[in-house]
């Protein structure tokens, strides 16, 4: 029985690891695509601030039994890509930002043996001990409950991927003991902060479908 539950912890902790370098996937990902798309744009203006009352939408996902609310004037999204459930794209500051504000949904396994609050530390530590990553700060990580879990943990961090200067928040919460989710925002350190309010919205309308 022991071991069995020491096998259960371990596929947890892999699981959490595997979401921690999807993170690093994407934030690659999208760094090389904004450079790109800076350089094809290099002749326009800056961008436009999103507009205060957007027409909201809401997104479903019937495979991963969830659903949240988001503003269609803002984020677009984009399923299945860079091994996440789905990433929404949001606005950028500036043309010459490298990443724009984006957020993405995923899943992990869980049980009821599961304990966010302790197993993020082993993402913390593999975010952090990551070749790409430098200069990681952890500014919080505490516990809350969303979509109706109290078995959830936020934390949020700074750190520079490939140079980069990034600011990360990230929700981790297992709902039912059986669907474990994370949710990771993230943007220039001034364009989170500037957005989060948007993502805070966002995010209060999560819901598991059950």
């Amino acid at each position: 029985m022991k071991n069995k539950k020491l096998a259960i912890v371990g596929c947890t902790i892999v699981a959490i690891i595997l979401v921690v370098l999807t993170v690093c996937i994407i934030i690659l990902g999208l760094i090389g695509k904004s450079s790109q798309n800076s350089i094809n744009n290099s002749n326009n203006s800056t961008s436009t601030p999103p507009a205060a009352n957007s027409d909201l939408a809401t997104y479903t996902n019937t495979a991963s039994n969830f659903q949240l609310m988001y503003s269609k004037s803002e984020w677009s999204y984009v399923e299945n890509q860079d091994n996440v459930v789905v990433i929404f794209k949001g606005p950028k500051e500036n043309d010459t930002d490298l990443i724009a504000t984006n957020f993405n949904v995923n899943k992990f396994a869980a049980d009821s043996t599961t304990d966010v609050y302790t197993s993020v530390d082993t993402e913390i530590k593999s975010f952090s001990t990551n070749s790409a990553v430098s200069e990681y700060n952890l500014i919080s990580k505490d516990k809350l409950m969303i979509a109706g879990s109290t078995n959830a943990v936020k934390i949020t961090y700074t750190a520079k991927i490939n140079g980069t200067s990034v600011k990360q928040t990230q929700y981790y919460f297992v709902v039912n003991n059986t669907l474990g989710f994370v949710v990771t925002y993230t943007g220039t350190p001034t364009g989170h902060d500037k957005y989060l309010p948007d993502f805070n919205k966002i995010i209060s309308t999560f819901q598991v479908n059950k």
